[in-house]
Formats: structure tokens, C-alpha cells, sequence
């Protein structure tokens, strides 16, 4: 344990040099006096030491990430690397690239939550990297710097690249075909329409239509907007749309072949298409519903939002096709396209993410650039820092408050919080006169909320959430002489993972059928407290064990007592 803190301390100290150290170096670029070398070492240090850190150190939430690590796990163990499957059932949610991303690494690492999520926390680097890369190509260092910082010091990226799901990934893969495109548009190179084509169609893979459509439109209406339709014509031609279909067809026709009508109706009518056009499984909201999730999950750079909209509206009245546009585009679209649909989910909106970056970095180096006390109309930083105030007053009384939480939090978390949050509203009031400063501490202090919050709040989670779950699985993992294994009433794909094993479910009204179909055999039950009080047949059960607001239940004799295990 006291090696864990002396490791983190000293990872801790170098990201934060890293910070002051990307500043430092692009401030004297102006002069020459730094590499292009170094800048991009920097960066690559934090953040490698962001994406990565504490990856495998929690459990893996039921919440979306289980179900995928274990799809992935079963993919690995039966050699079917053509059909996904959960509980050894065809599971037609998403196309294969995720599963085929986590299945190789499970063959690198091994089966755990690190390996689980490592392809997340490798997409997340490459984006902020190729972000980097993109705008200091088309703007230069300093903007690129704050589009990375802005990019990678946010709450949406850090749970997201420390996440066994797909959200990190489309998000790369989305910005480097607009990227790409954007390139091709201005530097009249093909290479780059390849790179745009491939890109959307490696999107296509991971997470079916929307992979193609969000780029497809927003680089549509740009050339609209920008009043350059003309070039249209480059980017539709036999050449690309074969390297297209040769990167995202052949799964298609291979799975379609196999599992014939059965994987249309799933994959493609249920899950891409009324997915979108109706409520799926409750996940539903208003119009509007995007807004503060925006403004809470590109925390503190969201500020720069309205002037980055501005600028692109002066660009398109200008006639000019630039950098603001486009960002504008991409950020108006995904948000109307998303708060159109009736199924809502706050990690829908990700694909802003690096529109927000670009937007926030530009509109930064705009004003460090600036003479100093010349900051213009940037009222939105300043409304951030208020917000920031007055977050860190509620944070500060909520201890004093008689709030129920579903987690056990000490009153110094908050504190702490606060003071963090209140200290980012400080460094935005001196933004008028020190605008370098003021950002450059506002980028620091956002990485030791990420780092404290990592500590804290998401361990704390991990805990009360998922500890039962894994304690069960792991239990069972180690029980060879009870054949059936289920849930009811709960959907809880943890306990797969970690039991490494077949897990049914099944639903009040099923318990009945399912102990016929059993045949007398010894049964595992796993639910909670709440629903084990209207199981019926309950009395056949013996408890075995009874933590974390579930009950372990089962008719095998003499089985030994579930231990607590350390993850």
C-alpha cells in the first residue's frame, strides 16, 4: 500500500510538471528556443499518465461496461470471433470492433478490468494526440496545447477513456474522419479522403450507422455552409467507396450469412434504428436534456462554447470555410441530432468532445495572445467561474445538510471538492489580467479534481456498488458441483465476469419453470433484498450470505460461506 502512494505521488508530480512544462515550452517557441520533439514528449507524458492511470485499479460497473467485458471474455474462450455473444446467446447490441478491440486485449494482458478497458484508454490518447496534431497543423501550438488540455482535463473524458464501453473509441474515430476531411478540403491532398473514408468506416464497425452518418453530415454541411459544394465530387468516387466497403462489409455479409434474418431484425431494426426513433429500455428525456449534462461534463472549458459559436457564425458570414465553422457544425448537429432522438444517454453527446476541445482551445489562445487587460467579451469564463463559486458553496454545506446518499462519503470529500472547485473559480477572475496564468492554473487544477475524484469518488462507488457482485462471482468461480447459477429480477453481468461461468436470468412468474427445467439439480440464486421478500419457493432456499443490499440463496447442501475477497 505505501509503495501505491509513493508510485502515485511521484506520477502525480510529473503529470503535473508536464502541465506547467507544455506551457512553459510553447511560450518560448515563439522565440525558438524549444523542439518540436520535446512539446509532443510533454503531451505523450500526460497523457499517457491521464488516460491510463488507476485503469485497473475499481471494478467493472454493471452499467454497460460489465456486459461488454464479458461479451469479450466468451468471444475469447469459444474462438467465435465472428458472432458477439453474452451468456454464450448471440448478443447483436453493437457490431464486432469492440469485442475484437478487448478480445486481443485479453490475449496481450490477460482477462481483467485493465485489459478491459486498455483499448478505451488507448483510443483516448491517440484522439487527444491526433487533436494536437490536427490543430497545430491548421492553427498552431499554442491553440493546439489548450484544444488538447481542454480535451483531456474534462469529466467526460477521463470516465470515458477509464471505460470498458465504446463511447472513447467512436469519439476517435468520428474526429479523425472529420479531421481527415477537413485536411483533404485544405490542403488538396487525396491521401487525406482515404483517411476520412476509412476512418467513418472503422466507426461503422464499432457502433453501426451513426459511425457513418454524424461525419458524413457534418462534412455535408459544411461544404454548404462554407459554400464549397463543388467538392463533393472529390470525395464520392469508386476508389473510396470500395476502401469502405472493403474495411466495413465483409463482417456484415459474414454475420448476416450465418445468423441470416434473425441478426437484421436485431442489429439493424432494433438496435439502429428504433433505438433512435423511439424510447429504448426507459432511457428517455427532454429536448433539452443535453444542456447541463454539457456544461457538468465539459467542466471548466464549456465556458468557451459561446464564443467559439460566435466565431463560427462570423465565419460563415464571412464566407469563410475555417476551423470555428466547423467546430460549430460538428457541436450544433451532434447536439440537435442527439436531443432529437427518443433514446437519450449522457455518454451520446461524447462525440462533441473534441469539437468543444477545438472550440475552447482557439478561443484560449486568442485571448493569451492578446495584449494583457484586452480580453474582449469573454463573459462565458467569467459565468464559469461563478458557477464554479457557487458549486463550491453547496459542496461546503452539503455535509451539514441531512441529505441521503446511496454512498458513504466523509464530510472531508466535500470540503476538499469544494476547494478545488473554488479554487478554479479564483484563477478564471484573474483571466482578464493574466490570461496565460489564469488558464494554465484552471488546466492544473482540473487534473487534481480528475485525480482526486479517481482517489475518492469512483473507489467509493466501486465499493458499494460492485464489491457484493464481485464477492459472489468470484465465490462461484471456485464452485464446481452446482450447475445452474441465476439472477432474478436483477441484470447484473459482473457476476458472469467474475465467475467466469454462465449466469442466467430470469424474471418474477419464471423461477417455476426454470426449477422443473433443473430437474432437482442444485440451483445458485443471486438477487436483492427486495426482491428475495416476493420470490416465490423462497423456503427451499437456504441463505448463504447476505451483503451490499443482496442475498445469496441456493438448495446445495453444505456449501461453504461466500469470504471477502480482495480485487
Amino acid at each position: 500500500m505505501f509503495f501505491h502512494y509513493i508510485t502515485t505521488a511521484i506520477g502525480v508530480t510529473f503529470a503535473l510538471g508536464a502541465i506547467i512544462g507544455l506551457i512553459i515550452i510553447v511560450d518560448r517557441r515563439a522565440e525558438g528556443q524549444t523542439s518540436n520533439a520535446t512539446l509532443w514528449g510533454m503531451l505523450v507524458l500526460l497523457t499517457v499518465m491521464v488516460s491510463y492511470w488507476g485503469l485497473g485499479g475499481f471494478l467493472l460497473f454493471d452499467i454497460d461496461e460489465a456486459i461488454f467485458a464479458e461479451a469479450a471474455r466468451e468471444m475469447v474462450k469459444t474462438g467465435d470471433y465472428l458472432t458477439p455473444s453474452y451468456n454464450f446467446v448471440p448478443r447483436y447490441d453493437k457490431p464486432i470492433l469492440i469485442y475484437w478491440l478487448m478480445a486481443l486485449s485479453y490475449k496481450l494482458f490477460g482477462v481483467s478490468e485493465f485489459s478491459a478497458r486498455f483499448s478505451a484508454a488507448f483510443s483516448g490518447s491517440l484522439l487527444v494526440l491526433f487533436t494536437f496534431g490536427f490543430v497545430k497543423r491548421v492553427r498552431g501550438a499554442l491553440p493546439a496545447l489548450f484544444a488538447a488540455l481542454a480535451l483531456l482535463l474534462n469529466i467526460g473524458y477521463f470516465v470515458y477513456s477509464h471505460a470498458a464501453v465504446t463511447d472513447i473509441t467512436l469519439c476517435l474515430l468520428i474526429g479523425s474522419s472529420i479531421y481527415a476531411f477537413y485536411l483533404a478540403i485544405h490542403t488538396r491532398k487525396d491521401r487525406w479522403i482515404y483517411c476520412a473514408w476509412a476512418a467513418a468506416a472503422l466507426a461503422l464497425l464499432l457502433k453501426g450507422l451513426v459511425g457513418l452518418f454524424l461525419p458524413s453530415a457534418i462534412a455535408i454541411l459544411y461544404l454548404l455552409l462554407s459554400r464549397n459544394v463543388r467538392e463533393v465530387k472529390r470525395f464520392i468516387k469508386l476508389r473510396y467507396i470500395l476502401l469502405f466497403l472493403l474495411i466495413a462489409a465483409p463482417w456484415h455479409i459474414a454475420e448476416f450469412y450465418v445468423k441470416g434474418w434473425e441478426f437484421f431484425d436485431s442489429f439493424v431494426m432494433k438496435h439502429q434504428i428504433l433505438r433512435y426513433t423511439s424510447g429504448f429500455k426507459g432511457k428517455s428525456g427532454p429536448f433539452y436534456y443535453y444542456v447541463p449534462i454539457i456544461a457538468i461534463v465539459f467542466y471548466p472549458w464549456a465556458a468557451f462554447i459561446p464564443a467559439g459559436i460566435k466565431r463560427g457564425v462570423n465565419e460563415f458570414k464571412k464566407g469563410n470555410g475555417g476551423l470555428y465553422l466547423l467546430s460549430l457544425i460538428w457541436f450544433v448537429f451532434v447536439l440537435f441530432f442527439f436531443s432529437y432522438a427518443a433514446t437519450k444517454h449522457p455518454n451520446y453527446i461524447l462525440p462533441l468532445l473534441p469539437s468543444v476541445a477545438i472550440m475552447a482551445g482557439c478561443v484560449a489562445a486568442e485571448y493569451v495572445q492578446r495584449k494583457r487587460g484586452t480580453l474582449g467579451k469573454g463573459a462565458g469564463i467569467y459565468i464559469m467561474g461563478g458557477l464554479s463559486a457557487l458549486i463550491a458553496a453547496a459542496l461546503f454545506a452539503l455535509p451539514f445538510l441531512n441529505v441521503k446518499m446511496d454512498m458513504a462519503l466523509e464530510p472531508w470529500f466535500f470540503f476538499c471538492l469544494g476547494a478545488l472547485f473554488l479554487v478554479n473559480g479564483l484563477f478564471s477572475i484573474i483571466a482578464w489580467s493574466r490570461p496565460l496564468y489564469s488558464l494554465s492554473g484552471m488546466a492544473v487544477i482540473m487534473f487534481l479534481t480528475l485525480i482526486f475524484l479517481r482517489s475518492t469518488l469512483i473507489t467509493t462507488a466501486s465499493d458499494s456498488m460492485q464489491r457484493a457482485l464481485y464477492d459472489y462471482g468470484t465465490y462461484l468461480k471456485s464452485i464446481n458441483n452446482v450447475p445452474h447459477v441465476i439472477t432474478y429480477e436483477i441484470h447484473k453481468p459482473s457476476v458472469a465476469f467474475y465467475a467466469k461461468r454462465k449466469v442466467e436470468r430470469i424474471s418474477r412468474g419464471q423461477v417455476d419453470d426454470f426449477m422443473k427445467e433443473a430437474g432437482g439439480q442444485p440451483v445458485i440464486i443471486i438477487t436483492s433484498e427486495k426482491r428475495y421478500a416476493e420470490l416465490k419457493r423462497a423456503s427451499e432456499f437456504e441463505v448463504i450470505d447476505r451483503r451490499g443490499g443482496y442475498i445469496l440463496i441456493s438448495n446445495a447442501k453444505s456449501l461453504a460461506p461466500v469470504p471477502k475477497y480482495r480485487p
